[in-house]
């Protein structure tokens, strides 16, 4: 392939592989394929993609064909090899001859069942951070050339792009969901503390205290008996009999006979101390709101993969 065809075809690659960059939830397993066919059409070769994990564990993401996969396991298990290689020194591995004797003695047999004659493994890499490599085998004893070697090193680069920029997107939305799951969470035991508050003719602090108690003496959590409370699953008597169990101790007072939760408690106006945490819960969501709103503004979801182009 002559210079300018290869940048002509490296050009339409990169633009239909930056257009279907994965979204979150899925979609990276299929675009390393896709790469790693577009890769192996520059150099006429078989290849795969191996990924790490947050731990440094090496799992296969894409392989050619099972010989391919079949190459790419047994690295991972001999620690050893062209992928492997790569991986662990961030550097290029280029084999012109594989049919030398000597170079990664147990994997060794894998490479002739694939009947590799040369080998070129490239770091998936970005600055210090190396993310997996990308291996093309091929039948051909020599090295691949400069121009050649820069388009697949270009790819290279592409795939470690998607790689890192789907885990951003992939921390992103967890941490969405962390914050609406706080955020319900806070709701529901609000929701709970005004029911108890109304009920027990308690201020919504004491509210609070008789719910602690009885998940205390039930081994809940407190976004769990709020979310039972409020679907009528759990009744206010309930917990408040709970509270008024765990507070009858020996210096407790009794008026007619029946303990009382604090003798010294000063039933406050309900309605204003709804209205004042109201008030607190509405500055706590909308907080909670504009910090989600701009992780999604930096993190957009990107067009899903589309149809591969010829």
């Amino acid at each position: 392939m002559e210079p300018g065809d290869l940048d002509r075809d490296l050009s339409a690659v990169l633009l239909e592989l930056a257009d279907a960059m994965p979204a979150a939830g899925g979609g990276l397993a299929e675009y390393l394929a896709v790469l790693r066919q577009r890769a192996c059409g520059v150099i006429d070769a078989e290849g795969g993609v191996l990924l790490a994990a947050p731990d440094g564990s090496l799992h296969v993401a894409t392989a050619s064909n099972p010989a391919q996969r079949l190459l790419q396991r047994a690295e991972i298990a001999c620690q050893e090899g062209p992928s492997v290689q790569a991986y662990q020194t961030s550097q290029r591995v280029i084999v012109a001859n594989l049919t030398t004797p000597g170079r990664w003695p147990r994997v060794a047999p894998v490479l002739k069942h694939c009947g590799a004659g040369s080998v070129a493994a490239l770091p998936l890499q970005w600055h210090a951070q190396t993310v997996g490599a990308l291996t093309l085998v091929r039948r051909e004893v020599e090295v691949p050339g400069a121009e050649t070697l820069r388009a697949v090193s270009a790819l290279a680069q592409m795939a470690t792009i998607a790689v890192l920029h789907h885990r951003q997107v992939e921390d992103a939305r967890r941490e969405v969901e962390h914050l609406q799951t706080a955020l319900h969470s806070r709701v529901a035991i609000e929701q709970a503390k005004g029911l108890l508050a109304e009920h027990g003719d308690l201020d919504l602090d004491g509210a609070f205290q008789a719910l602690r108690a009885y998940c205390r003496t039930h081994n809940l959590k407190l976004h769990d008996a709020a979310a039972r409370l409020g679907a009528r699953e759990l009744s206010c008597d309930e917990v408040l009999g709970a509270a008024v169990a765990e507070s009858a101790q020996p210096e407790a007072v009794c008026n007619k006979g029946h303990p009382v939760l604090d003798e010294n408690r000063m039933v406050r106006d309900w309605a204003s101390e709804t209205r004042q945490r109201a008030g607190e819960l509405r500055h706590s969501c909308a907080e909670i709101q504009q910090k989600v709103r701009r992780l999604q503004a930096v993190n957009p979801a990107p067009a899903a993969v589309g149809s591969q182009r010829a």
